[in-house]
């Protein structure tokens, strides 16, 4: 059972949470962002660029702290190389802006039903 079956009573909302999944789809921030993601995709330079930086990263990660200088070195310079690449600095931007747009949606929600469950999770709130 999936978590949407999970909720009850599942017949009275199911619909209208396809609804706004399906609005959401067709919106432009989404368009924009599945747009950059595909080129972001096809792009061997950028995915290259993805994957040095990657590798680099999980040699941070599994040293910790007993990484050294040159390993901080070559991640940043991996980091800073595949930031200057076009298609992944548009598909930052555009993963930010859908970002934004459902913190948007998330405050509709949250105002609508007068409960701000991003506050009422926090950890000090004791809810996760």
């Amino acid at each position: 059972m999936s978590k949407i079956e999970s909720i009850r009573p599942v017949d009275e909302i199911r619909g209208k949470l396809i609804e706004l999944a399906e609005a959401i789809s067709k919106s432009a921030e989404f368009v924009a962002f599945e747009e950059k993601e595909k080129k972001l995709r096809e792009s061997e330079d950028a995915q290259s660029l993805i994957r040095e930086f990657r590798e680099k990263q999980r040699t941070l990660q599994m040293f910790g702290d007993f990484g050294n200088v040159a390993d901080q070195s070559e991640w940043q310079r991996a980091r800073e190389a595949m930031a200057a690449n076009l298609e992944v600095r548009n598909f930052l931007r555009r993963q930010e802006e859908l970002a934004e747009f459902f913190r948007a949606v998330n405050h509709v929600i949250n105002e609508t039903l007068g409960f701000d469950f991003g506050q009422a999770c926090a950890p000090a709130a004791g809810c996760c």
